[in-house]
């Protein structure tokens, strides 16, 4: 798979991606992405745009215990 701007490779890596729900900011740990080897740009792949979704349809069930935070903290 190549990047959709610059065509360079890309290469999985496991990144922190900022989500903001309702006004509150929820940090997502070692979130699995691809990243473009020469112009930076990242993807979410298929599998991790549906972990991601599953996870926020979680938190905005209040199936995910959360403290009152500046931002909330979730591992995938």
């Amino acid at each position: 798979m190549n990047c959709a701007i610059c065509k360079g490779n890309l290469m999985p890596i496991k990144e922190k991606f900022l989500v903001t729900i309702k006004d509150q900011d929820i940090l997502i740990k070692n979130l699995e992405m691809l990243e473009c080897e020469n112009c930076g740009e990242r993807y979410l792949t298929p599998e991790t745009d549906e972990k991601l979704e599953r996870l926020i349809l979680k938190y905005k069930q209040g199936n995910i215990p959360i403290t009152h935070q500046d931002i909330i903290q979730l591992e995938v």
